[in-house]
């Protein structure tokens, strides 16, 4: 469990040293404490996947402006699927009961 996070730390700080070492160390001290804190719905899981998944088709054509179909339709159901993704981050989780007999 420590080697996660202590690669996890290193990820943040290499990633973000651009900003300064002080601030990217700030920022991996930070991140990795937070990580396990966080704990994501399936929900918002699948609601991303789907997400990547229609910029992978937009990207298929070329990532073209919005003026035609395909590349509008694309548009707008990847804004649709990212507000529902951000919207479950809110959502609380059913309380899981036990039914033991």
């Amino acid at each position: 469990m420590w080697v996660l996070a202590l690669v996890t730390f290193i990820v943040i700080a290499v990633l973000s040293r651009r900003h300064g070492w002080k601030v990217a160390l700030g920022g991996a001290f930070v991140g990795t404490a937070a990580a396990p804190l966080r704990k994501l719905p399936p929900s918002t899981l699948y609601l991303l996947a789907a997400m990547f998944l229609v910029f992978a088709v937009w990207a298929a054509f070329g990532f073209s402006y919005p003026l035609h179909l395909l590349p509008f339709a694309c548009n707008a159901i990847s804004k649709i699927l990212s507000f529902a993704a951000a919207i479950t981050l809110f959502v609380p989780e059913k309380a899981v009961t036990s039914t033991s007999a």
